[in-house]
């Protein structure tokens, strides 16, 4: 991470995630599924893209939703749990019944500083090596999380 440099976008309020390019963390991370169109390496990470976005912006999901996110991802990565097994584990989880997103009211967003976020994965003018970003990025998540 470096210094702010957009002073018209604000850093990230939940991930802490620097404003340099204009963009916001959710634009970047839009920015990064649409380039998965274009790159089937960065497309076979969908689940990371997704479980790293999440897991640095969490207030808008409930804490099981969370927890079980962080566990998919962790046994994703050490090779425990494949796609298949996630997908899954998360229907059984929430068959309709369960609420994966808290209501607005409860959503509180709380600012904790990572190591890497989509500021450091989404490089417009350098899409080449974008997935093993994202893979960098996952990895280090699993670090900084309990």
């Amino acid at each position: 991470m470096g210094e702010q440099i957009d002073m018209d976008v604000p850093n990230c309020s939940e991930c802490g995630a620097l404003s340099h390019d204009g963009l916001t963390c959710r634009e970047r991370f839009h920015a990064l599924l649409a380039m998965e169109g274009q790159d089937p390496e960065l497309a076979s990470r969908h689940f990371l893209t997704v479980a790293c976005y999440n897991l640095q912006h969490p207030s808008q999901f409930a804490p099981e939703a969370i927890d079980g996110l962080r566990i998919s991802l962790k046994g994703f990565l050490d090779g425990t749990m494949a796609i298949e097994e996630i997908r899954r584990r998360t229907s059984a989880e929430y068959d309709g019944q369960k609420k994966v997103l808290r209501p607005a009211w409860r959503q509180q967003v709380i600012l904790n500083i990572w190591k890497m976020t989509t500021a450091d994965v989404y490089r417009p003018f350098q899409p080449r090596g974008t997935a093993d970003r994202v893979k960098q990025w996952a990895e280090s998540i699993l670090l900084e999380i309990p």
